[in-house]
């Protein structure tokens, strides 16, 4: 069997990879119930989507034969990882509501062609309406803005 689109094979095992790791450690904690989320509830989802999705990646990758990996973008990879630890380092000082906005608009750069005029509302849009959706609607403990701004 041979590895057509080494990119997507290696893409995919990464996943893989990733989902099992994220699956083994998250299944730990207790799931509770889609009404009533435990702590393990979101990730052991979100993980198992994740290997869901990677097992086709896998297996599409064995059946196209083509040419190799081509190259690797590192400033995008850069700028989204920095929009992941942002968000990390900014949770609890700043708030769900300004860490999820630092690093969307972080990640965003990393984008070619972006377009400011669309990417500010709709990153608003979606800071406001994860506000709305885990900390009003499913009660998850963090906070909307952080000790910095009182909250």
């Amino acid at each position: 069997m041979a590895v057509g689109d080494k990119k997507a094979f290696v893409s995919g095992i990464g996943f893989l990879a990733f989902g099992i790791f994220t699956l083994a450690i998250s299944s730990r904690y207790p799931l509770g119930t889609a009404r009533v989320m435990g702590p393990g509830y979101f990730p052991i989802m979100l993980s198992s989507v994740l290997i869901a999705i990677s097992i086709p990646i896998v297996l599409r990758s064995l059946r196209n034969v083509h040419g190799g990996f081509g190259t690797i973008a590192i400033v995008p990879v850069v700028l989204v990882s920095a929009g992941c630890v942002a968000f990390m380092l900014l949770l609890r000082p700043a708030g769900l509501i300004i860490a999820l906005v630092a690093a969307m608009m972080i990640s965003a750069l990393a984008t070619r062609g972006r377009n400011w005029i669309v990417t500010v509302p709709v990153v608003a849009a979606i800071a406001i309406a994860c506000g709305l959706v885990f900390v009003k609607g499913l009660g998850q403990p963090l906070p909307l803005l952080g000790y910095w701004f009182g909250g």
